[in-house]
């Protein structure tokens, strides 16, 4: 897999001009350099398990909470205090810490578009006071069947900026300036997008406002993964006793954190705190697209975001108004907000949720099935529903499917090729309609089923059509074979087969 650091250059909404540092990894190119390291152990899922030491506060220090360096606050004590410094293992896994950050080097080099364009990729978030390779993303990256790019949100990281605890929508305008750049300077389709805690919440609002029905097919993101999400944001106003001592003696909160190997110290405003609890989920997944599926991931352990709220997002991508079987969760028991210790559980739950939408792609039955096929401005198919998706006659439709289950988009063939309009069907023959019909009785177990046939002869007997079809006969013993005569073989002959007609049902009161 080769790894290049990018600069995304971009015109904050109060005119400051600043770059977005994030991380490409092409996973069918080899490396840049063929001597690059692995990960380092420090970052991997063995060294997770290992239990960190507790942290106990400095009755002497005068500055406020400071989380561990795992940036997780539910994780240590809400008592104000810092790091006691003579201890020997926390100083130690500090040095190790700084030491893997300094020997990890990303290069810089110019990407060729031959390599990137056409080609899918995903975009994964960090969450708050996080960094583009925390926790689980560099593990992501390599396991993901796409091209992925990660990047530090302003003021995290490498990407400068101002940072504000309520700032959720330049979050979100920092999305929109590295999708715009993936899909115009490196012409990649963004597939799916990936976000942790603060960084689902970013992706949960860039669908909602920059990501609608609406857009032309092409422009649609089918898949997003959020893990950890905050839903009830009021839950903020839980850690106001750590807070609400400082906003009385400076006005602000001293957040002490080590990100990246870095010290930083924050400050948390009583305004930003409002702001931050004030962020509309509920109407933002209300809003969220009908035509994206979602896999939602969470930790049973988690005393930062409960379990509880993976659970009113499912309620409402779930509910009437969605498609059905497009919103799925995850729970990993015994993980935490960060899920220290389950990043194999993680990785292999995405990438397993993202092989089963690849099998459903195949079928038409998954958002990137409905994406495709809308780009080449076709109905949407669904093969358990006869009435759906017949635009045109059967040979030209059966060459539509199977161009959009093969994955690679074509265009409508032209008139010459015989092809018609999508918009509008020519009529075809008896012979052809009655082919294509029991094709897909063949195909939908219910519809080959003898109540279901029941119902549907019921339906079609006052119907014939205009010439029979021999797929449609019924089949003949060998007995009445052999004992057939001539004046039986004229009246079979003179018969007309009746065609199928399916009806509506009636909707259930």
């Amino acid at each position: 897999m080769r790894e290049t650091k990018l600069h995304i250059p971009m015109t904050t909404a109060t005119g400051e001009m600043i770059g977005i540092v994030g991380i490409l990894a092409q996973i069918a190119l080899p490396p840049h350099n063929p001597q690059e390291h692995e990960p380092h152990p420090m970052y991997t899922s063995r060294s997770t398990t290992a239990p960190i030491p507790p942290l106990s506060p400095s009755p002497s220090s005068s500055h406020g909470h400071r989380p561990d360096i795992t940036n997780d606050p539910s994780s240590s004590s809400h008592a104000s205090g810092s790091l006691v410094e003579d201890d020997p293992a926390t100083m130690q896994r500090l040095r190790n810490k700084d030491q893997a950050f300094k020997r990890r080097g990303y290069p810089i080099y110019p990407i060729d578009k031959r390599d990137t364009r056409g080609l899918k990729i995903a975009v994964i978030l960090h969450g708050v006071l996080a960094h583009k390779d925390q926790i689980y993303h560099k593990q992501l990256a390599r396991a993901l069947p796409v091209d992925s790019f990660r990047f530090d949100f302003r003021a995290n990281g490498e990407t400068p900026g101002t940072w504000s605890m309520g700032n959720l929508a330049d979050d979100v305008e920092d999305l929109v300036a590295v999708v715009n750049y993936l899909r115009t300077k490196l012409e990649y389709t963004v597939e799916i997008i990936i976000g942790h805690s603060r960084g689902g919440l970013d992706g949960f609002a860039w669908f909602a406002k920059h990501c609608p029905d609406a857009l032309p097919p092409s422009l649609r993101v089918p898949f997003f993964i959020g893990l950890s999400a905050r839903f009830n944001m009021a839950n903020i106003h839980e850690r106001d006793p750590m807070y609400l001592s400082a906003f009385a003696k400076e006005g602000f909160f001293r957040w002490q954190a080590r990100v990246a190997g870095q010290d930083k110290e924050l400050h948390v405003y009583p305004d930003q705190v409002e702001q931050f609890a004030a962020w509309p989920t509920r109407e933002i997944a209300l809003a969220f697209p009908y035509n994206t599926d979602v896999l939602l991931i969470h930790g049973t352990a988690d005393k930062s975001v409960p379990a509880s709220d993976v659970a009113s997002y499912s309620n409402i991508l779930s509910g009437v108004h969605r498609r059905p079987g497009s919103c799925s969760v995850k729970l990993i028991d015994h993980a935490d907000h960060l899920f220290r210790g389950f990043y194999p559980q993680v990785v292999e739950a995405i990438v397993e949720w993202l092989a089963k939408r690849s099998e459903l792609t195949k079928m038409g039955l998954s958002a990137a099935a409905i994406r495709d096929r809308e780009t080449l401005g076709l109905a949407r198919f669904n093969p358990t529903h006869f009435s759906q998706g017949r635009v045109a006659g059967p040979q030209i439709w059966e060459r539509y499917v199977a161009a959009s289950v093969g994955g690679v988009p074509q265009p409508p063939p032209t008139e010459e090729q015989g092809a018609a309009q999508p918009t509008s069907r020519p009529k075809a023959t008896g012979e052809e309609d009655a082919a294509y019909t029991a094709k897909r009785i063949a195909a939908n177990p219910y519809m080959s089923s003898p109540i279901a046939q029941s119902k549907i002869g019921a339906g079609a007997a006052a119907q014939s059509p205009p010439q029979s079809s021999p797929l449609l006969r019924p089949p003949v013993s060998q007995d009445a074979s052999s004992n057939a005569t001539s004046t039986s073989a004229k009246t079979t002959t003179d018969q007309t087969t009746p065609t199928i007609a399916f009806q509506r049902a009636k909707p259930r009161l």
